[in-house]
């Protein structure tokens, strides 16, 4: 018996009753009991969130949701699983619709830039255009399949190229740096947002602001969640979540979350 095999017998007594429930609640769905839990891609590493539908008069129904944890040994716990009941048409969205990483493509980095230069240009300390480009056409040259891009150009002064470097170097040493940077897997993504924020911190620190790089990083973080670049992401479920003025979690779906305090699962994410 396989995975989805034993998911299946684990939840069916459960979705059973809850179709039941359905069918006597909302007759004119026209739900049938020939549910199945959908799941296509294979069984990787990870949190899973997977959809149990069923049919009806008007298509594909969402009736719950089964969540579970794959350890990298892939040795499943069946006992460990989450199901969550629904009642809602069945909608299959594209992974890539709902998030866009910020390691993709050199664009995701030039739309970074940017928003640092408008972030610093609300500073009144951005000494150009807060719109200017980071790669201009010229920049970018073409090899093969691949693209190489040109050093990148500061577009805000500084005292020395020693000063910027040093910068960079500090930022890497703070103890609890933000995850929404930290996490950033492109280098060159990662390399190129943390060398245009140290210039930043130089500039509004030479313009006789008193302010710890924590506190600036802090800063352009709230910057960010304004502009909705960062949210609130639920690492466990893998799903943006809802948090309060608190930063405690919302979401009553979960049992993870702790009682009247903040969730360990809970961080900040680049995406829309």
């Amino acid at each position: 018996m396989d995975y989805k095999d034993l998911i299946t017998e684990k939840i069916k007594d459960e979705v059973n009753s809850w179709i039941n429930k359905l069918k006597e609640e909302y007759p004119k769905l026209g739900l049938t009991r020939q549910w199945k839990v959908h799941h296509t891609n294979g069984f990787t590493p990870g949190v899973i969130t997977l959809p149990v539908i069923t049919g009806s008069k008007k298509g594909n129904y969402l009736i719950s949701e089964v969540t579970f944890q794959v350890p990298s040994t892939l040795e499943l716990d069946i006992a460990a699983i989450e199901l969550t009941h629904k009642n809602e048409p069945y909608k299959e969205f594209k992974k890539e619709a709902l998030h866009k990483p910020i390691s993709e493509p050199l664009n995701i980095l030039n739309e970074m830039i940017i928003s640092v230069n408008h972030f610093l240009h609300g500073l009144n300390v951005s000494e150009s255009p807060p719109q200017r480009p980071l790669f201009s056409p010229s920049a970018i040259q073409t090899v093969g399949s691949q693209l190489k891009v040109k050093p990148l150009e500061p577009t805000v002064s500084f005292q020395s190229n020693e000063n910027v470097g040093f910068i960079i170097q500090e930022i890497k040493k703070i103890d609890n740096l933000p995850l929404w940077l930290s996490n950033i897997t492109s280098m060159e993504v990662k390399q190129g947002l943390t060398q245009k924020i140290a210039e930043g911190y130089l500039n509004y620190r030479n313009k006789g602001n008193q302010i710890t790089l924590p506190g600036f990083l802090k800063m352009y973080e709230e910057y960010l969640k304004k502009e909705n670049k960062l949210k609130d992401y639920c690492k466990y479920k893998n799903k943006a979540v809802v948090l309060d003025s608190r930063g405690f979690c919302t979401e009553s779906y979960c049992s993870k979350k702790p009682f009247n305090s903040v969730c360990t699962h809970s961080t900040l994410k680049f995406g829309k």
